[in-house]
C-alpha cells in the first residue's frame, strides 16, 4: 500500500487527497517516463514495484477522473474510487497482458462503476419493496407453514445457541426478508462468506462464488432448522 499512500494520503482525507491525488511525476526514475505503458506493465510484473502503477494512473488521470465524475458527480467520491482502482490494478496487472493499456484501464473503470451501480439498484429495489417494519409486529414474522413462524428475533436466538454458523445466520437474515440467493450475493459482504479481500477474482467470478456460497449456506441452514424446529418445518421454505 506504500504506493497508494503517495497517491492520496494514508487516511483518505478529502482535502489532502485533492492535492495528492497522483504521485509527483518528478519523483519517478527518469527512465520510466520514456517507456510506453506496456513496458511499464511488464516491468511491474517482473519487479512488483507499485510506484509503476502510480505512474500509469498519473499518465491517464484525465480520462479516469472525467469518466468517474460522470458516474459519481463528486470529487471526494472519485478519490475514494481511485483507491479501489489502484488496489484492483495492483492485483489485476500481476499477470495480465495489456497490449493497449489505456483501453484496458478504461474498461476496468467502466466495469467497476457499472458493478457499483448494479449493487446500488439491487439495494434500492430491495429497500423499496421491503420498507422497515416494527421489530415485534406480526407482519414482521415470516411463516413457512401455519404452525411454524420464524422471526428475525428467533433467528438471532438460534444463532446465539450456535444452531447456525455466522455465515448461515448472515444469509438467512436476508433470506427471511424474501431475497433470493442471487440478490443476497449482490449485497452481502464477501467477508461474511469467508472470502478474503485480497482475492484475484474478476467481478463476475466473485459474484458467482458469493452466489454459490450463499446458496450452500441457506441449504445448510434449512437442514439445521428442520432438525431443530421439526421435520416438517423445512418443507415450507421457498425455493432459492
Amino acid at each position: 500500500m506504500s504506493g497508494l499512500n503517495h497517491l492520496i494520503g494514508k487516511k483518505r482525507q478529502p482535502e489532502a487527497a485533492r492535492s495528492k491525488f497522483f504521485f509527483d511525476a518528478a519523483r519517478y526514475p527518469h527512465d520510466w517516463h520514456k517507456e510506453p505503458d506496456e513496458e511499464l506493465v511488464a516491468r511491474y510484473q517482473k519487479t512488483g514495484n507499485q510506484l509503476l502503477i502510480c505512474l500509469l494512473l498519473q499518465r491517464h488521470k484525465a480520462p479516469i477522473i472525467g469518466l468517474s465524475m460522470r458516474y459519481l458527480k463528486d470529487m471526494d467520491k472519485v478519490v475514494d474510487f481511485c483507491h479501489r482502482l489502484y488496489e484492483k490494478l495492483v492485483k489485476k496487472l500481476k499477470d495480465k497482458e495489456a497490449d493497449n493499456f489505456q483501453a484496458f484501464l478504461l474498461t476496468v473503470v467502466k466495469n467497476m462503476h457499472k458493478d457499483d451501480w448494479d449493487k446500488h439498484k439491487v439495494r434500492e429495489r430491495y429497500q423499496k419493496e421491503h420498507p422497515p417494519k416494527e421489530a415485534h409486529s406480526e407482519e414482521n414474522r415470516y411463516h413457512f407453514g401455519l404452525d411454524n413462524p420464524l422471526s428475525q428475533e428467533k433467528l438471532l436466538e438460534l444463532r446465539q445457541k450456535n444452531v447456525l454458523s455466522a455465515m448461515e445466520y448472515a444469509c438467512m437474515k436476508l433470506y427471511l426478508q424474501e431475497m433470493k440467493s442471487g440478490e443476497i450475493a449482490r449485497v452481502i459482504d464477501p467477508a461474511e462468506l469467508g472470502i478474503k479481500a485480497d482475492n484475484d477474482l474478476t467481478e463476475e467470478a466473485l459474484y458467482q462464488l458469493k452466489k454459490d456460497k450463499v446458496y450452500a449456506a441457506i441449504e445448510r441452514a434449512r437442514r439445521k432448522l428442520r432438525e431443530h424446529l421439526g421435520n416438517d418445518f423445512g418443507d415450507y421454505f421457498k425455493s432459492t
